[in-house]
């Protein structure tokens, strides 16, 4: 598998990836590593270049792969961004459609107009990250919606986030008791998570209100940039959710 860099807007990961199945996962990572910089609104993808790219070693007909990326691609246009700038506010599609070729083995998306600036020319305020990382991470999906909240704050080094946008972020059953959310979903995620480098140190913690959780607050060792302001990336954040207070 190439060493490819994943790179987009950090309006990206506020998109609710929900249903998706792990391996469909690490194809909408793929496809966001090639949608880097192209400067286009639509994007074709050949079979062979996704298999390479999430490292599918055994055979797999054109057929049975054509399903797996088509069912991932249905899932990718339901996405939605929601803004509100205070004065104007609502919800656009993030893509416009796709294209399957079966003859030519290729897959064609089109992104929509509006949202052209979460994958082109990105000089701040961007998640950053390597898709061998991503790919190779044990623990199934949720190590990789937690690894993508991370990453954005790879440079500060703290994540704080209310229980109730975790559980959205994280694709989190409504029916979950916390003792279920922390032995079945964070505490595997969190183990995954260590046997990446920068994320050896990974720890959580619970802010509450009474006996009710309201913030999980991730910290680990804020990786050091060279020649870069260290939370350049990330500034989106308020400081009071930096430091783990209840707001």
């Amino acid at each position: 598998m190439a060493n490819e860099i994943v790179k987009y807007n950090n309006d990206l990961n506020t998109v609710v990836l929900k249903g998706f199945t792990d391996t469909e996962l690490k194809l909408f990572f793929a496809v966001c590593s090639k949608m880097k910089d192209q400067g286009t609104d639509e994007v074709t993808f050949t079979f062979d270049q996704l298999k390479n790219l999430i490292g599918i070693k055994k055979h797999v007909s054109k057929e049975q792969f054509a399903q797996t990326v088509q069912s991932m691609y249905h899932k990718l246009i339901h996405l939605s961004y929601m803004f509100d700038d205070g004065d104007t506010a609502g919800e656009i599609l993030l893509f416009n459609g796709y294209v399957r070729s079966l003859s030519e083995e290729t897959f064609t998306l089109s992104v929509t107009q509006k949202y052209l600036y979460m994958f082109n020319q990105l000089t701040s305020n961007f998640t950053r990250f390597e898709l061998s990382e991503i790919v190779n991470l044990t623990g199934g999906r949720r190590s990789r919606l937690l690894y993508r909240q991370l990453k954005q704050w790879r440079t500060v080094g703290r994540y704080s986030v209310l229980i109730k946008d975790l559980r959205e972020l994280l694709d989190i059953p409504d029916n979950y008791e916390m003792k279920t959310v922390t032995s079945k979903i964070l505490n595997p995620a969190v183990d995954s998570l260590r046997k990446v480098y920068c994320f050896r140190h990974l720890t959580y913690k619970y802010s509450k209100k009474g006996n009710t959780v309201v913030r999980v607050i991730f910290d680990w060792d804020p990786e050091k940039i060279p020649h870069a302001e260290p939370a350049k990336e990330a500034q989106s954040q308020d400081i009071s959710e930096l430091l783990g207070e209840i707001i």
